[in-house]
């Protein structure tokens, strides 16, 4: 888990990195008290803090609030990973989506490299919470009436999945005619049939 966890950081840190010396002038970079050094050996918290100390005079005219609170919940993280906390899957998931959430803030280049790392921790969560029950396959119902398109991943236990797309169904496109008994959407003029996938 830390080894993800690292990951992350360390294209969170070149992803900054980049960042930072594109909008900084090499001055302030080598003024600043924060850190020391040149800013490409900077770690992750070191750009975090950075970033953070200096947002209001270099930082608040190009993000926003959003990015500011990633940025402190980032800081909170590689603190809790620096001193060796164990992280839940759902943590880690977190910290991958913020990760990329920031970075696409940045529009930076290392989008795709935490993309597959977030969807990757996605992956063992989705496995962990849901992926250890026998659940007889795993499938997923598309439908499409007019310009609305609806899907539900459906875990496949018994007929749970049918009944659980028919109440998508009936939430998301209500009154749309439908066969009660397998909860497929019926085809008329302006509705498509839905097919199911294994």
């Amino acid at each position: 888990m830390a080894d993800r966890v690292a990951k992350g950081l360390n294209v969170l840190a070149d992803g900054l990195r980049h960042y930072v010396v594109a909008r900084v002038p090499a001055q302030i970079l080598s003024n600043s008290a924060t850190t020391q050094g040149n800013v490409q050996d900077w770690d992750a918290l070191a750009l975090l803090v950075f970033m953070w100390d200096h947002w209001n005079d270099l930082f608040r005219h190009d993000l926003s609030f959003v990015e500011r609170s990633l940025i402190s919940e980032l800081r909170e993280y590689r603190n809790r990973w620096a001193h060796q906390q164990k992280f839940s899957e759902g943590e880690i998931y977190r910290i991958m989506d913020n990760i990329e959430r920031l970075l696409t803030a940045l529009e930076s280049g290392q989008v795709a490299a935490i993309r597959r790392l977030r969807l990757e921790s996605l992956r063992l969560l989705f496995n962990q919470e849901i992926g250890g029950r026998d659940s007889g396959g795993f499938f997923v119902q598309s439908v499409a009436v007019g310009d609305v398109r609806c899907q539900c991943a459906c875990d496949g236990f018994g007929n749970s999945g049918v009944r659980s797309f028919s109440m998508v169904v009936d939430h998301v496109l209500p009154g749309v005619p439908r066969d009660d008994a397998s909860g497929v959407v019926a085809d008329d003029s302006r509705n498509a049939a839905p097919s199911w996938s294994a």
